[in-house]
């Protein structure tokens, strides 16, 4: 358990918490907020079980040429190769359009 003055915006919650009567306030693997954690100490709350916050990996766009170097080894005909290659490039638009590149 961690003290709620020591909890930051960003934590993630491990555990449910209750209030004093026992209804449930948050549900476990809610990320916290500067909300959630006014709104926890204006029920009492004086401790939370949670972890660090989660990092985000940023997705990395791959050339075509990297995409042939990685099936290299594969029979491009075979339909799986296909699928992967397919796969591999609707990834590759979708992260360009997220990321803006």
């Amino acid at each position: 358990m961690t003290a709620l003055v020591d909890v930051t915006a960003g934590m993630w919650l491990n555990e449910d918490v209750l209030d004093q009567a026992g209804h449930t306030l948050l549900k476990a693997g809610v990320a916290l907020t500067a909300h959630h954690l006014t709104l926890l100490r204006a029920h009492g709350v004086l401790s939370v079980c949670v972890s660090a916050p989660k990092t985000t990996i940023k997705p990395m766009t791959l050339t075509p040429d990297h995409c042939d170097r990685l099936f290299h080894n594969l029979d491009p005909d075979h339909p799986l190769t296909r699928e992967l290659k397919r796969i591999h490039g609707q990834r590759n638009q979708l992260t360009q359009k997220e990321t803006g590149t």
